[in-house]
């Protein structure tokens, strides 16, 4: 009697995975209709209209956003109308807000900003082609702990053109700011929860 023993056949290689897009010129302009959706939802609520280059930025973001979605689950709210209300327009109702809060900070250094807990770039990048724009010396920090996130947020930093200004920084949020307590500490919890919805200018003390 003979016994026939059977080695595993080797598996095949997994195929290697496409890259993800970094140049949103070569995208569908998946941005259209989110941004004809949220044309009437800024004069409602007696906002500028986006201008050319804001629009540039924003669209940029789209469109990379949607290419990168599906692999890295950047955000889950879809369809035109909520794109524009709960991702580009709660960003930029903030952006009056945090400019008056700035001018009680005012610094030859100019504005200095931080999205903390950025995601997939709401409201800081929305907010920051509105604000680099009135500011020529403002920067935005997008402060991302999870290094995919921030890779994707490093693309669109750089594809929308405004790096080095706004920079991308892949740590926690209150690891930035250990010593800190009080209002400041506590909104970089609430970002990091999710829970918070606006950016803060940066302490002035802070580098």
């Amino acid at each position: 009697h003979r016994t026939t023993i059977g080695y595993p056949r080797s598996m095949p290689p997994a195929p290697e995975r496409t890259p993800l897009p970094t140049d949103a010129r070569a995208l569908p302009a998946t941005e259209a209709e989110t941004l004809a959706a949220l044309a009437p939802l800024l004069a409602a609520s007696q906002l500028p209209a986006l201008s050319a280059a804001e629009s540039a930025v924003v669209g940029t973001h789209l469109r990379l956003l949607d290419a990168w979605n599906p692999s890295i689950n950047l955000t889950r709210i879809d369809g035109a109308e909520r794109r524009a209300t709960h991702l580009l327009l709660d960003a930029l109702v903030a952006v009056p807000l945090v400019e008056s809060l700035a001018a009680t900070r005012a610094s030859a250094r100019g504005l200095r900003v931080a999205d903390l807990g950025s995601g997939g770039g709401f409201p800081g990048i929305p907010a920051a082609a509105r604000l680099l724009a009135s500011d020529p010396a403002a920067t935005m920090d997008l402060i991302e702990a999870t290094q995919k996130k921030a890779r994707f947020l490093d693309v669109v930093a750089a594809a929308s053109g405004l790096a080095p200004r706004l920079a991308v920084r892949a740590e926690r949020a209150g690891a930035l700011m250990p010593e800190r307590q009080g209002p400041a500490r506590q909104e970089a919890d609430r970002r990091a929860r999710g829970d918070a919805q606006i950016e803060l200018p940066v302490p002035e003390d802070r580098e």
